[in-house]
C-alpha cells in the first residue's frame, strides 16, 4: 500500500528511515527538518543530514524555525496518510499531530529509559517498537508504531 506521507526528522539517525520510506516506493510529500545550522571550520550553514537527502532526491523541503499557525495551516494541507518523526528537534504542537487523518498524541520514545517508564505506565512495548492507542479509542482509531529509539509513525488506520 503506497502513503503519503510527510517525513520529520534531521540527525543522522533518521536518514535511514526516511531512505527506506522512499525505496518502498511511498509518496513522500514533504520533508520538514530544522534550518541550515554554522558547522565546520568555516561556520558555514550546511543542511542536516536530513535536508541533504531530500535535496538530493529533489523532494519538498521545510525548515521552519518553529511550528507556527502558518506552518501549521501548511501541514494539514499536505492531506497526509502519515507522519513519520524521527530525530526532529521542535516539539509537535496538537495541530500537527490532529493533521493525520483520525488524530493523534505525541509519544515520547527517546531512550531505553523512557521505554521502560512507559511500559510500567502501561504503554505497550516489544523490543524497540511501540504502539498506544489514541486517548479516545472512541472517537479515533490512531496508532503510534515507532522503530528505534526516538522514531514514531503517526498512522491513521481508521476513520472516526
Amino acid at each position: 500500500m503506497r502513503l503519503r506521507l510527510a517525513f520529520m526528522g534531521t540527525a543522522d539517525f533518521a536518514v535511514p528511515s526516511l531512505a527506506a520510506l522512499i525505496a518502498a516506493g511511498h509518496d513522500v510529500a514533504a520533508v520538514y527538518s530544522q534550518p541550515a545550522r554554522p558547522r565546520g571550520r568555516g561556520h558555514k550553514p550546511l543542511p542536516s543530514p536530513v535536508a541533504a537527502l531530500a535535496l538530493e532526491k529533489s523532494i519538498e523541503l521545510r525548515t521552519p524555525e518553529k511550528l507556527d499557525d502558518d506552518a501549521v495551516d501548511a501541514f494539514g494541507a499536505l492531506d497526509l496518510d502519515v507522519a513519520v518523526v524521527g530525530a526532529y528537534g521542535l516539539i509537535l504542537p496538537q495541530a500537527v499531530l490532529d493533521a493525520v487523518p483520525t488524530g493523534a498524541t505525541q509519544p515520547a520514545v527517546e531512550s531505553p529509559t523512557k521505554t521502560s517508564n512507559q511500559r510500567k505506565s502501561g504503554v505497550r512495548t516489544s523490543g524497540s517498537f511501540i504502539a498506544a492507542p489514541a486517548p479516545e479509542p472512541s472517537s479515533s482509531r490512531a496508532v503510534f508504531i515507532g522503530a528505534g529509539v526516538g522514531l514514531v509513525v503517526l498512522l491513521g488506520v481508521g476513520g472516526a
